[in-house]
């Protein structure tokens, strides 16, 4: 499929967010906004990597969160 290049403005405070969710989840920028306009529309472009890697990425803020609570708990 032939993919075109479409543009846009947001908010300044999106690309902090976008930013953030792009380092967690490991996926580029591009591909969280590519992945945001198929959900809207119903397409599904998501693949078993994508959602093994969203899981991955899940996994170790949870882990991330988990060590901090331990540290508090222990201190």
């Amino acid at each position: 499929m032939a993919k075109q290049m479409v543009g846009t403005r947001v908010p300044e405070s999106w690309i902090g967010r976008l930013k953030e969710l792009s380092e967690s989840t490991g996926m580029s920028q591009s591909e969280l906004i590519y992945q945001a306009i198929a959900k809207l529309i119903g397409e599904d472009v998501s693949d078993v990597s994508d959602r093994i890697a969203g899981i991955e990425a899940e996994v170790q803020t949870i882990k991330q969160r988990l060590g901090k609570l331990t540290a508090s708990l222990t201190s």
